[in-house]
């Protein structure tokens, strides 16, 4: 059994990989992960593409998208703090006109609800939960002017760190987890050099 099938099992396991879907998903799945992996038919990261294609086609399939609003009933601060974690740009200038009227000073809203927010934002990105988009985003956008290189480099020798340690303790879920953050990060070192001028 390969580590690709491991990860199938813990699909299955968690709920997360249905039995209607394993015999359409599995097989393309599979080839594309190992040619992005790999880094074969890959010249012009066609291998890439393909895989963001095929997430597209099977991400939502069978479910009925359903918008939910009720978090624009919370405070002023927490559709702030909602909108910046979830990136939502739809109610931006209301809430912050509102966040204005209701602060002192124009600095009050920087200094108060929005840096909760991005506080928020910086936990989940350190958690590692706000990695992959940030890689998809700038694959997809060909842009790199947010992202600081430093940054990047920290995290990619701070993962070497980690993936050293979960090696000493001989634990799989460190050393797991902080390969694929090593490889995220090698990544947007890779696309912020490549498209550090854009």
């Amino acid at each position: 059994m390969n580590k690709f099938d491991d990860l199938l099992a813990f699909f299955r396991k968690e709920g997360l990989l249905h039995a209607e879907n394993q015999e359409r998903i599995i097989p393309r799945l599979k080839k594309l992960c190992e040619d992005v992996i790999l880094n074969r038919n890959n010249d012009n990261n066609e291998a890439t593409e393909s895989l963001i294609a095929f997430a597209e086609t099977v991400k939502a399939k069978g479910k009925e998208n359903i918008k939910d609003e009720s978090w624009r009933e919370t405070s002023v601060e927490e559709r702030l703090k909602h909108s910046l974690v979830n990136g939502i740009t739809d109610y931006i200038d209301a809430d912050t006109e509102e966040a204005r009227n209701k602060y002192p000073k124009p600095l009050d809203v920087i200094e108060g609800p929005l840096m909760d927010g991005m506080n928020v934002v910086g936990d989940l990105f350190g958690a590692g939960k706000m990695f992959l988009p940030q890689v998809v985003k700038t694959w997809r956008e060909k842009s790199a002017k947010d992202i600081s290189l430093y940054m990047f480099l920290i995290a990619f020798i701070n993962e070497i760190m980690w993936l050293v340690y979960g090696f000493m303790i001989d634990n799989m879920v460190v050393i797991l987890t902080n390969a694929v953050m090593l490889v995220m990060s090698g990544i947007m070192i890779g696309l912020k050099l490549k498209y550090n001028h854009k």
